[in-house]
């Protein structure tokens, strides 16, 4: 451990940028941890994201935090794509980082690089022109492991699963944008008080505050989100710009585009 954080450390020495690069930080977390994040692209437009280290309770080491980062610049670039739908392997969805890392320093290079990688990778996941769906589900998402299920758009956890922003209890505050989107979801005081109790909070609590939108089994998650990608996927995406963007300059964008001449030809009768 020790001869890997000098290591760690050496290789930030080494430049005279006053914030090293992502590139640099990826390459230098890929050596350190176990687990993987397996992605899958389905020819049906929807993904699957596996966070892969039940070992340690899906913790994210070093490496997950980086092929994280890999992993959604591939969705970035998949012109197919609907639906991403995140769980964890085994019993839950994840515990956070991984604490063998976090424990091998208390220098902040390295809180400052965790939180720079993971704040990028989560914050272009949540902008990604497809709808994501985390599925919560065993011991839940916690700490680290709460942040990345709020950075996607919906969330489904199972009977018995928690979400906890326990970061207060590691003498903390999230640090991978799970705040903002903590008071996105639930508000400003509910937010806080959250965060301040640090109280795991129960699936059936969690979709009467707004952190979750139902409780269901990981069938019940899948056919959830395949029912939110009926549309093309260029239609989806527009949705989704439309809902952080100018809703009339999206609008002008497919107005009279292929997507609108089908449906018109169609003559859709909105009964439902």
């Amino acid at each position: 451990m020790g001869s890997y954080i000098s290591y760690f450390f050496g290789q930030f020495n080494k430049t005279d940028k006053k914030e090293n690069s992502i590139d640099q930080i990826k390459d230098i977390f890929k050596q350190y941890g176990g687990g993987s994040i397996d992605l899958t692209l389905g020819n049906d437009g929807i993904g699957i994201l596996v966070i892969n280290n039940p070992e340690k309770r899906n913790a994210m080491s070093g490496k997950m935090m980086a092929q994280l980062c890999d992993a959604v610049t591939v969705l970035e670039k998949w012109k197919d794509g609907r639906g991403l739908l995140i769980h964890g392997a085994g019993l839950g969805f994840c515990s956070g980082g991984d604490l063998d890392f976090i424990r091998s320093s208390t220098n902040q290079t390295l809180g400052s690089n965790m939180s720079l990688i993971l704040t990028d990778a989560l914050n272009r996941l949540k902008a990604l022109p497809i709808v994501s769906l985390a599925y919560v589900h065993g011991f839940g998402a916690i700490g680290g492991g709460s942040e990345i299920a709020m950075a996607a758009d919906l969330r489904i956890m199972s009977p018995g699963s928690r979400i906890g922003f326990v970061h207060g209890k590691m003498g903390l505050t999230p640090a991978w944008g799970g705040a903002g989107r903590l008071i996105e979801a639930v508000g400003r005081e509910q937010a806080l008080e959250l965060l301040l109790s640090g109280r795991l909070v129960s699936s059936e609590d969690a979709r009467d505050i707004g952190l979750a939108q139902k409780c269901g089994d990981l069938n019940c998650a899948e056919s959830y989100l395949r029912s939110l990608c009926v549309f093309a996927p260029q239609i989806i995406g527009a949705i989704k710009s439309a809902l952080v963007g100018d809703e009339g300059k999206v609008f002008v964008s497919l107005f009279g585009g292929v997507e609108n001449q089908k449906a018109l030809a169609a003559k859709i009768k909105h009964k439902d």
